[in-house]
């Protein structure tokens, strides 16, 4: 799998936000792990995965992402928000 940038995580992310604005839907993800410290620094710090926490309205937003996901070539997994 590539390895991401800043540059190409955010990419992603203002694409998931159109995709949002056209559904008319809002949403809110918290970044975590190797994607936080590669969004904190420069382009030198790079990750292979996004690591995000999903809020309440996660069904629009992640419809979103694995739409953005599939279109570069890449895959979205949801894991369980909360644990049981």
């Amino acid at each position: 799998m590539e390895r991401l940038t800043k540059t190409t995580i955010l990419s992603a992310f203002a694409d998931i936000s159109r995709k949002l604005k056209e559904h008319k839907a809002n949403g809110e993800m918290y970044v975590v792990g190797g994607t936080a410290i590669a969004l904190a620094y420069d382009n030198t710090r790079l990750t292979r995965d996004v690591d995000t926490r999903l809020d309440a309205e996660r069904k629009a937003l992640l419809d979103a992402a694995v739409e953005i996901a599939a279109n570069r070539g890449c895959t979205a997994h949801e894991f369980p928000s909360d644990p049981p």
